[in-house]
């Protein structure tokens, strides 16, 4: 299949894509989010909530509700007349002569209500909690900017880690070709009779002992690219190739000094700022705890929708409304009380408070020192670099003279070969002062909140 490149700007982009760890930081991003809204829905928003009931009652439950009265009828009845001589009367009277139910409960009922609550005052707890949740928005955004620089600060190194191998792979191939050439060349010489056998062995041996370097160093670079393949989610690494000089790393350079990098590293540390946010947080809550000595005022409406008689004596049912509107207080009287549960625990978000100012603190002098030492270490790399270059060409020069030595028969093979491995390593070395370099640059200005993305 096609080789495809990628540069350092194309495995950042796919580790930005493919990092669980940042997936899951962008996750805690939209939960926080969700989090915020539901708070400022609870500040602003009033609670409704909708009814409705079908009740059935048994018929013995309806018949006692009901009102029976008997219906009467004036009916003039001849009465005799007592110690008149006889005669009769006419006499009104009221008889009963039916019976009427006036039914006041029915088997079936319908109702509809509307139920709208919310809380006025509740001692400030509900604006506090959605401080909360606004910073702890804040603070999971920034912990997701971290993530980010951390990718990219672990990709970058990884990538010119690579590279490097990659570039001792070519050192130590092109040492084992001239020690192989150095070899053969012995062998025939001492065969014509110019080198003795002492000569011929110490090549054979100096090649022989290139070998083991060979193949670690090809064994490093197969397990580097593979481990750094998986940090950006390819799994198939044959089919890529990383595109890049070791040299170009040393275009990264820090141009603040040792003062501002504190000062930075501090002010965008993550954890440092986590723990503001704690602080932050246990000061409203205790303003929560405290909420718990005011009183609370809440308003609510009600309205219902219900299927009855309007007044007693109506013989028909229909859809009447009704509603209510008011305003509920309630006052504590347990938290004003000392030594409670509200005294206790304010005293324990005190302590709390105390415990994350000593923490923060010591993380202050920890971060400074990171930095004096990450500092230091960048000064080092510089004069370390300066000095394996002037290395390098003091090798190549010695190498130049042991090469004229040789052909003009003034030096053995064994002087040439030293000479050859000074020089490969005073390589080596000096490729490794570079990534060193870079990597503590890197690393300082994630520190600092450097890192572009």
């Amino acid at each position: 299949s096609e080789i495809q490149t990628l540069t350092l700007s194309n495995v950042i982009d796919l580790a930005l894509k493919n990092n669980i760890s940042l997936s899951l930081a962008e996750k805690d991003v939209k939960i926080a989010d969700a989090q915020y809204l539901q708070s400022m829905s609870d500040l602003f928003v009033p609670s409704a909530s909708l009814s409705g009931s079908y009740t059935i009652l048994d018929p013995k439950t309806v018949d006692n509700g009901n009102i029976i009265s008997p219906n009467y009828e004036l009916v003039v009845t001849n009465m005799p007349v007592i110690g008149g001589g006889g005669g009769f009367v006419p006499v009104p009277m009221y008889i009963p002569t039916s019976i009427t139910t006036n039914q006041q409960v029915f088997q079936d009922n319908y109702s509809i209500g509307l139920t709208v609550t919310k809380p006025l005052f509740t001692g400030f707890k509900l604006w506090n909690s959605t401080k909360i949740k606004k910073m702890n928005l804040d603070i999971v955004k920034q912990k997701y900017e971290d993530k980010k620089r951390e990718v990219i600060t672990s990709i970058s190194t990884s990538f010119y880690n690579v590279l490097l191998i990659r570039e001792n792979i070519r050192l130590v191939e092109d040492l084992d070709r001239s020690l192989k050439e150095r070899w053969n060349y012995a062998e025939r010489s001492y065969k014509a009779g110019i080198v003795s056998e002492y000569d011929k062995i110490r090549a054979e041996v100096a090649y022989k002992n290139n070998q083991p370097n060979l193949i670690k160093v090809k064994n490093a670079f197969l397990t580097a690219k593979v481990a750094f393949f998986n940090q950006i989610g390819i799994k198939e690494i044959d089919d890529f190739e990383l595109v890049g000089n070791i040299l170009d790393s040393t275009n990264i350079t820090i141009e603040i000094s040792l003062t501002e990098a504190i000062q930075l590293a501090i002010s965008n540390d993550i954890d440092l700022k986590s723990i503001d946010f704690s602080i932050e947080s246990l000061k409203i809550t205790k303003e929560i705890t405290s909420a718990n000595r005011y009183p609370t005022v809440a308003a609510f409406f009600n309205y219902k929708y219900d299927y009855k008689k309007e007044k007693t004596m109506d013989s028909e049912r229909k859809w009447l409304d009704s509603w209510n509107i008011g305003l509920q207080l309630s006052v504590p009287i347990d938290s004003w009380i000392p030594m409670t549960k509200t005294y206790s625990a304010e005293n324990e978000i005190e302590e709390n408070i105390k415990k994350l100012e000593l923490t923060k603190q010591q993380l202050k002098d920890a971060i400074t020192l990171k930095v004096k030492n990450t500092y230091l270490q960048i000064e080092q790399s510089k004069e370390l670099i300066n000095s394996q270059s002037e290395s390098v060409r003091q090798a190549k020069l010695g190498l130049d003279i042991a090469n004229r030595r040789y052909r003009a028969g003034a030096a053995s093979s064994l002087e040439l070969t030293d000479a050859e491995v000074s020089y490969n390593q005073a390589q080596l070395n000096y490729l490794q002062a570079i990534y060193e370099y870079f990597s503590n640059v890197l690393q300082l200005k994630k520190m600092t909140g450097g890192i572009d993305f």
